[in-house]
């Protein structure tokens, strides 16, 4: 979801938050703006343009997004033959020792020996893991090279255009409810703050 998407939904979130838990007063400040908001000629054509700016972005972006959804998909690849390299490599470590120590002597005798099984088991599972960290490593950079790359594509250059268009509407939408919004959610603000809203 992008950062405009983030901050009106979380404007319209504290805004019911407010319209929800403050007192009668607040409540009827903010009903009124709500009011005036919608007669606003100006403001009625902001929200349309910004939905219309964000519909339009969906669908240039879209190629853009195919290409990230494939560097995301290659990383999970990536990251589950880690996995299983891992798997593999512990199991190798296990029989590695079992046969190890069905060489050594019983007892006593053979105590140094199953020592040294353990040892090498040790050192073995230290080196899958080191392995493991590498290799998820590596898909950690293949998928940032993979997304720098789509970044230079005609793709990424249009929903970059279509972005700015939608910033400038959602700028406008937010400047418009900041026109009508802002004194009372300042007051609403101030009245929570103070526990009036109790």
């Amino acid at each position: 979801m992008s950062r405009i998407a983030v901050t009106l939904l979380s404007s319209v979130f504290f805004l019911g938050l407010f319209a929800s838990t403050a007192s009668a007063d607040c409540q009827q400040m903010l009903k009124e703006a709500a009011e005036q908001a919608a007669k606003d000629k100006d403001c009625q054509g902001d929200a349309k343009n910004l939905g219309k700016a964000f519909a339009k972005q969906f669908g240039i972006c879209k190629g853009f997004r195919d290409l990230k959804k494939k560097c995301r998909r290659a990383k999970r690849e990536a990251t589950r033959a880690c996995k299983s390299t891992k798997r593999a490599g512990k199991s190798s470590c296990r029989n590695a020792k079992r046969d190890c120590r069905s060489k050594c002597k019983r007892g006593r005798k053979g105590r140094s020996c199953r020592k040294s099984c353990n040892s090498a088991k040790r050192n073995c599972m230290k080196n899958v893991r080191k392995a493991k960290r590498s290799c998820k490593k590596a898909a950690r950079v293949e998928k940032r090279a993979c997304k720098k790359e789509a970044k230079t594509t005609q793709a990424f250059a249009v929903c970059k255009d279509a972005r700015k268009v939608t910033r400038k509407a959602a700028g406008n939408a937010l400047k418009c409810a900041g026109k009508y919004f802002g004194k009372p959610a300042a007051a609403c603000v101030a009245e929570l703050m103070a526990g009036g809203g109790e």
